[in-house]
């Protein structure tokens, strides 16, 4: 019972590699990405997908 398995999207291949290279990445979030990635690790499937995303428009009439 409980979860097992757990995908991660996010539209930032960056992000992405990172997660799938253990969480290392050579920048100041260094300690976020690697709380994820631990944090990850604790279900027994885990997967980091990238998702290709259209930026979200908005109507018109709401920027003028």
């Amino acid at each position: 019972a409980g979860c097992n398995r757990l995908v991660i999207n996010s539209d930032n291949l960056e992000v992405i590699v990172t997660m799938n290279n253990e969480g290392r990445p050579a920048s100041i979030a260094a300690i976020v990405f690697d709380d994820c990635y631990f944090l990850a690790c604790d279900f027994p499937i885990t997967r980091f997908e990238h998702c290709n995303t259209k930026p979200i428009g908005l109507p018109m009439n709401l920027l003028s």
